[in-house]
């Protein structure tokens, strides 16, 4: 998985940093407001400009470059139940609740903590693509053999709601 994340943060307390939830994924770049920033990145927590105080009401647009090869976690519930990305044969599908969103999507991992999403994915083109949200827009990809699929949810969500499906499906409309 290669993947960039834009966001834009609304701050409702001081922070010394801005933090996030990543698992294993290796960060390659990040900026804050248009600045590159330092990053701090152990046990599944993304620190951007760790020691630099962000003030409470005040808004970024933070981007962070990521890759590697996500993999599930256990639920934590004690099911046994594998959560987030998970790649099969030919193709992979995420399931996310209650903590698997961070195995491949920066953000606060929280269910109280809902957010917009536009999903831009981008698969071989012989694949399908669903996510959370209608499609808006099919096009070809940036590489060859590719599709790049964009799913816009039309409600704030929480980041465990957010999925993604790679495969061969059939599609009903």
């Amino acid at each position: 998985l290669e993947a960039v994340v834009t966001l834009d943060v609304a701050l409702t307390a001081d922070r010394p940093g801005l933090q996030f939830d990543l698992g294993s994924m290796q960060v390659r770049s990040a900026t804050v407001d248009g600045e590159p920033a330092p990053v701090t990145h152990e046990d599944g927590e993304l620190v951007l400009a760790p020691g630099q105080l962000f003030g409470r009401g005040s808004t970024h647009r933070v981007v962070v470059s990521y890759a590697g090869r996500p993999a599930p976690v256990d639920d934590a519930t004690g099911a046994g139940f594998a959560v987030g990305w998970t790649t099969l044969g030919e193709g992979s599908y995420v399931a996310s609740e209650p903590i698997g969103a961070s195995t491949w999507l920066v953000g606060n991992d929280h269910p109280s903590d809902k957010a917009t999403y536009r999903l831009s994915v981008t698969a071989p083109a012989d694949l399908d693509v669903v996510a959370t949200g209608p499609l808006h827009e099919r096009r070809a990809g940036p590489r060859p053999s590719t599709t790049t699929c964009v799913f816009e949810p039309r409600d704030p969500v929480a980041s465990y709601l957010v999925s993604v499906a790679i495969g061969r499906f059939d599609t009903i409309e």
